[in-house]
């Protein structure tokens, strides 16, 4: 296995929510884990109306790097 696997490796594992027990040995007080992020997305989430549901933000810039 070569670095650039390692690092896709640790990277879907770091998605799907799996911690090394290692790691958070190392880090206990670590702030910005999966279980965060996840809290955060759902708070979000209920905050917006209907409408701002699903919206992007970013369509505009999209337009215009097609245009250049």
């Amino acid at each position: 296995m070569n670095l650039e696997e390692a690092i896709r490796l640790s990277i879907k594992a770091y998605y799907t929510g799996t911690v090394p027990e290692q790691f958070m040995e190392q880090f206990p007080d670590m702030k910005f884990t999966p279980e965060y992020f996840a809290n955060l997305e759902s708070e979000i989430e209920s905050e917006m109306s209907g409408e701002e549901k699903g919206e992007r933000t970013d369509e505009d810039e999209e337009e215009l790097i097609d245009a250049d």
